[in-house]
């Protein structure tokens, strides 16, 4: 099972964004960017599925195919 910071880190690289940058555009703190992306705490999937589509505009579907690639 993928998990939503590991998705969010995916997404996140693959645009070349900086967790500050996701943070500012998703109006959250820097610091909750990190904590997902180490497994430290999970966000809610509606976080994960915005900023994927949203912020990183990538599909589910880029990311999946991101991931498998990584593995």
């Amino acid at each position: 099972m993928i998990r939503g910071g590991k998705l969010i880190k995916l997404a996140r690289e693959a645009r070349g964004m900086t967790q500050d940058e996701v943070a500012d555009a998703f109006g959250v703190s820097i610091r909750s960017v990190q904590r997902w992306e180490n497994s430290v705490s999970e966000p809610k999937f509606f976080t994960v599925y915005s900023i994927i589509t949203s912020v990183c505009k990538l599909s589910l579907s880029t990311v999946e195919e991101l991931y498998l690639e990584n593995h």
